[in-house]
Formats: structure tokens, C-alpha cells, sequence
């Protein structure tokens, strides 16, 4: 079918050949292109055009059909740098009329062909075509080339003068499922132009483009959503092992436009409440493991004992989680262990009894009977530092007074006498010489023995 007039113009018929037949329509419905040809004579040339074309087969498509895309994936199956895709078509704002194509499930975009076939619309919901790869206008009459555009009332080169209500009216059509439920979400629209009075969806030309809104998304869902418990995050545990508490904010919320607001909590009394508390960390806590004491370093007097102190887990295995500050004393004070006993020389006087120290080396002891000759080196005692010794040094110089004085007994000389010229009644008996303690010899001058007989 040819409608409408045709585009070009003849200025010298003579200098043309006679045109020829109107060839067949680009597409078979949905508009497509028809063109004549003809040829210039002239050796100079001719004025006017060698072509003219015009709309035809305007009729819609019994089904829809996307005649760009129906052009991408005729390249289905074919090879493109060393591959085989299948295609989809995508528009170029700025290349209207080439054939963009994306290669499915990638990011490949390929120019398959810089024409797009005559009659594929520029845009998709618009009435212009691409002609030799040109964008070319179409009005509402049809005609390529046309200026002319429906007004409001639907009268096509009218100026909205002649009706009350549009006839052509804008409508956004979801094109995808709400965000939300409830509460008031967004979801995809496109925008359409629609017959009011037939409620068809037609071409954008029929409506008039000054109105038409620029929304790429619309509310939907906005009754109000059913009030539910919220659940907080948990807290830490109270505790790192041996078992504790976590704890949470509970509590009933309603949802607004995306966002939960904190209501009543009689409004959720219809739902379990869920639980704002729960047991956590249950493993049993690092322990610190004592040995037992290990024997006293020394027999007698001031020693220590040790033990081993470890910090074992759950598993009784070795560990390094135990606090340090409640760890075990490892060592301790002997507390159990008897005095050390000192060189005792028992001494006898006919007053009072009490102990003195001296130096073992200045010790002389003798048994009675003969006396052999040897001798026996002094050594000077330290000076007194406690009130102890100076009564032991106070008693020395009482019982060395005892002696004669031709007996040496120069401590502070630290010279050597004759221990055979001692008398005999103060010849003292032989102690077992136990180690000193403090490097010192006890005396008892109660223990002194009487005089032989």
C-alpha cells in the first residue's frame, strides 16, 4: 500500500530519464520505505533528484515485532574476532541509524552495520525512520519530511482549540515488580502515549511531547505494612569463657517507605516476641594448675620450696589464657624446719649461766689427760653489732680475766700460744663441732665442768 505524497522535487523533466516503478516497502507492516529512481541524461548534469521515497505498509503488526532487534540477531551463530555470539540490540542517541548491537551475557558492544535498514524507527515510540542511514522526520500525516504534529485533542496539525480533554494522554507503565510490599516502594516504569478513548497504546507523536513526563520510576505498594518485632544486634558476651550472657534490643516496628519506625508493642502483641537475651561462651575458662611443693632446700634454718604452676584449658592442654594477676605463688618460706644447732662448749661457773660466740679458730679445746704440745692459731672476733654480741664480748673479757696473765691471750695480736700450758682445771671438753651458724661458736658458762679430781 502507498500513501502520501512523494518527497523530492523535478525541475527539468527533459534532462532525466522517466522514473521507475516504485519498489517493494522495506518492511510489511508497522511502516516501512518505498523509492523510485531515475537517471540524469545530461553531460552536464541535471537539476533535481535521482530519488524520492515515502511511507508504505503503515498497517500495524498483527504481533510485536522489534525490527532493530530482529536486525542484531540475524548475526546469531556468525564469528566476530574469532568468536560466536548471540545478539541484542541496543540505541545509540548518537548514531540513531547504525546497527549497535551487545553481545549477550558480556559486555561487548559491536557496530554489526553502520545502516540500519530503511524504515527501522530512529527511536523507540517515535514516528521518524532512518532512510540510507539518516534519521528522517515523519509527521502525523505520514509524510516523510513533515513538520505537522498532533495536538492535544488528537487532531493532527491542529492547534487545541477544538475539544475540551486531550484525546492522546501520557501514562507511565510499569515495566518491573515493586521494591516493597508495603509501606510505599518504586519499581520501573516507561512512559506511553494512550488513546483516552479507546485505551490503546499509541505512537509518542500523538501525544504531545511539551507534557510528557521524564519519570524512569513510580511509587507503588503504599498501604501501610503490618507492625513486627525487630531484633537488635547482639551484645558482647558478658563474659570470655565459663558461660554469660548476650544481650539485645527488642522491640515492634512499622515500616515506612523503606524505613522502620519504632511503634507500640501492644501492635505486635499478636506475634511471638523473640528473645532479647541467650547463653554464649559456655567453653569452660583456663585454669591455673598447681603442683605440689617440692621438699625444703636446707634441712635446718631458713630455706624455700617451689612447684610448678601451669595454665591449662578445658582439655587439660597447655594454654596462654590465664590471667597472670591470679596466678599461684610458684615459691614459698620453709616454715616447718628445725633451728640449725651452733658449737656448743659448756663452761661452769658458781654464779650465773649464760652463752657466748666465739670464732671456731680461736676455739682451743682439750681432753684431760696429757697434753701435747702444739699450736693453735687466734683470730680476732669482729666487733659487736647487736646488744647480743656485746654481752658476749663483755662476757669473754670477764672469763678470759680467769686466766693468769702470763697466759697469751692476745685475741687482737692474732698470735700463736702454747695450748699444753693451760692449766688443767680450765681445760674445757670437746663438743661435736656442728657447722657454725653466722660464723659463730656458741658457749654455755653454766655447761663450764668442775674441776677434775
Amino acid at each position: 500500500m502507498l500513501i502520501g505524497p512523494v518527497s523530492g522535487s523535478t525541475y527539468d523533466e527533459d534532462e532525466w530519464t522517466n522514473w521507475s516503478d516504485w519498489s517493494p516497502c522495506s518492511r510489511t507492516c508497522d511502516g516501512g520505505i518505498t523509492q523510485q529512481f531515475r537517471r540524469c541524461k545530461s553531460p552536464h548534469g541535471c537539476h533535481g533528484v535521482s530519488i524520492r521515497r515515502k511511507m508504505c505498509n503503515m498497517q500495524p503488526c498483527n504481533e510485536y515485532r522489534d525490527y532493530r532487534n530482529e536486525q542484531c540477531r540475524s548475526f546469531n551463530g556468525k564469528e566476530y574476532r574469532g568468536k560466536r555470539y548471540s545478539w541484542e540490540a541496543i540505541e545509540d542517541p548518537d548514531n540513531p541509524c547504525a546497527l549497535i548491537c551487545r553481545a549477550e551475557g558480556t559486555d561487548i558492544i559491536a557496530k554489526l552495520s553502520p545502516k540500519l535498514r530503511d524504515g527501522t524507527r530512529c527511536r523507540s515510540g517515535s514516528l521518524h525512520v532512518c532512510v540510507d542511514g539518516r534519521c528522517e522526520a515523519v509527521g502525523c500525516d505520514l509524510k516523510l519530511g513533515s513538520p505537522k504534529k498532533v495536538d492535544e485533542c488528537g487532531i493532527c496539525g491542529g492547534d487545541g482549540s477544538k475539544c475540551t480533554s486531550p484525546i492522546y494522554n501520557w501514562e507511565m507503565l510499569a515495566t518491573g515488580p515493586c521494591t516493597l510490599n508495603c509501606g510505599g516502594g518504586q519499581q520501573p516504569v516507561k512512559v506511553v502515549c494512550r488513546n483516552s478513548l479507546t485505551s490503546e497504546v499509541v505512537d509518542h507523536f500523538l501525544c504531545n511531547s511539551a507534557s510528557k513526563p521524564h519519570r524512569t520510576s513510580q511509587s507503588c505498594n503504599i498501604h501501610p505494612c503490618e507492625p513486627e518485632w525487630q531484633a537488635g544486634e547482639w551484645s558482647l558476651c558478658s563474659v570470655t569463657c565459663g558461660g554469660g550472657l548476650r544481650i539485645r534490643k527488642v522491640f515492634c516496628a512499622q515500616e515506612k517507605n523503606g524505613t522502620k519506625i519504632q511503634v507500640a508493642d501492644k501492635l505486635c502483641g499478636h506475634i511471638r516476641k523473640p528473645t532479647n537475651q541467650e547463653p554464649c561462651n559456655l567453653d569452660t575458662c583456663p585454669y591455673w594448675h598447681a603442683g605440689p611443693w617440692s621438699p625444703c632446700s636446707v634441712s635446718c634454718g631458713k630455706g624455700y620450696k617451689t612447684r610448678n604452676v601451669l595454665c591449662r584449658d578445658a582439655m587439660n592442654l597447655p594454654s596462654s589464657a590465664c590471667d597472670t594477676e591470679l596466678k599461684p605463688a610458684d615459691n614459698k618460706a620453709c616454715t616447718d624446719e628445725p633451728v640449725c644447732p651452733s658449737l656448743m662448749i659448756a663452761t661452769t661457773t658458781t654464779s650465773t649461766t649464760s652463752t657466748t660466740t666465739l670464732s671456731p679458730t680461736a676455739l682451743v679445746i682439750s681432753r684431760s689427760g696429757p697434753t701435747k704440745k702444739r699450736r693453735v692459731k687466734t683470730t680476732p672476733p669482729e666487733p659487736p653489732s647487736t646488744t647480743t654480741e656485746l654481752e658476749n664480748k663483755n662476757y669473754m673479757e670477764s672469763y678470759s680475766s680467769r686466766f693468769p696473765e702470763s697466759y697469751p691471750t692476745d685475741y687482737d695480736s692474732g698470735s700463736y700460744f702454747d695450748a699444753e700450758e693451760l692449766p688443767r682445771e680450765h681445760t674445757l671438753p670437746l663438743i661435736q663441732p656442728y657447722p657454725p651458724m653466722d660464723n659463730a661458736v656458741s658457749f654455755d658458762r653454766n655447761a663450764i665442768p668442775s674441776e677434775p679430781t
